[in-house]
């Protein structure tokens, strides 16, 4: 008599599949550092400086090399993305098979909540600084503050949704990094620096850690057959 096949938790091991090797962490990790920094060149004075005067006198030039800088970028992120399909084909799922990732399965409730809180906090700090209550830096920061606190929650609901443990540990870390990118008195600049740091600092931890598991669990299953 066959068996008969449970889709809800087919479909649930087939989205947590997507994360257990840590590849994802270290590709979002980098993905995360990179526009960090990109945010963190163009407020520094030197670059914002350097951005006017090339809009000012080479608008053409500069829409184009912008344009072209942009779909490098998505090649970069495209070309990654075939990068753990290869590696994970050639090892990590060579013998249980390539499993075509699923959609990372986010209530639109739950994007929506996330959104407004992030808006709040944006928000609601500009109010304060109308006020007089805080100063035009810490307001600034609010910013990057809030897409870390934003980027804490979706991973606390995915460790939650998924019963990743792991990413419950990065989610608060998260949170504690957006406390720190509001409370610790940098600029607006090196508070994007600190954000792409910090998400890199704890997402390649993670997916390091992770991958070195998957490796060892794949080792040793080779080894008892």
């Amino acid at each position: 008599m066959d068996t008969p096949v449970d889709l809800d938790q087919l479909t649930h091991q087939t989205k947590r599949r997507e994360f257990t090797d840590g590849l994802r962490d270290l590709h979002i990790g980098i993905t995360i550092l990179i526009l960090s920094l990109l945010n963190w060149l163009i407020l520094t004075p030197t670059g914002a400086t350097w951005l006017v005067k090339a809009i000012l006198y080479h608008k053409d030039l500069t829409i184009v090399g912008l344009i072209g800088f942009l779909g490098l970028f998505i090649l970069i992120i495209g070309g990654t993305e075939r990068l753990l399909e290869r590696i994970r084909r050639a090892s990590l799922w060579r013998e249980s098979g390539f499993v075509k990732p699923l959609r990372w399965g986010f209530s639109k409730v739950l994007m929506i909540a996330v959104v407004f809180v992030m808006l709040a906090v944006i928000i609601g700090c500009v109010w304060f600084m109308t006020m007089g209550r805080l100063s035009q830096e810490v307001a600034l920061r609010s910013i990057p503050a809030a897409a870390s606190l934003g980027t804490a929650v979706f991973t606390l609901s995915l460790g939650h949704s998924l019963k990743i443990r792991r990413y419950l540990v990065v989610g608060v870390a998260g949170l504690f990094l957006a406390i720190a990118i509001f409370v610790i008195p940098t600029t607006f600049a090196q508070a994007w620096l600190w954000l792409g740091l910090g998400w890199a600092i704890i997402l390649l931890a993670s997916g390091l850690w992770a991958l070195t598991l998957a490796l060892s669990e794949l080792k040793g299953g080779r080894t008892h057959e």
